[in-house]
């Protein structure tokens, strides 16, 4: 697991830690991209890639439901499921 800031600000280490990783997985949390935005920034693309605003969710100050929680969980693992 790599510190997701740290990559985007260009840290070494993080950077060469998700480089060198065996899969990477990365999932934003809203249209905006950042994450995705931070790993192009230092050259990598992950494996695998989710926005969860793409399975119908919305960002909002309040914690996510846990049936939310389980429609990106679920959706993750099937798309890890069809890298290896």
């Amino acid at each position: 697991m790599a510190c997701l800031v740290g990559i985007g600000s260009g840290v070494e280490g993080m950077v060469v830690g998700a480089r060198d990783a065996k899969m990477s997985v990365l999932i934003d949390g809203c249209p905006v991209k950042c994450g995705l935005k931070a790993f192009e920034k230092a050259g990598l693309k992950p494996e695998v890639y989710c926005n969860v605003s793409d399975l119908g969710l919305k960002k909002s100050s309040t914690r996510p439901g846990e049936d939310d929680v389980n429609k990106v969980l679920l959706y993750v693992k099937g798309m890890i499921g069809g890298v290896k």
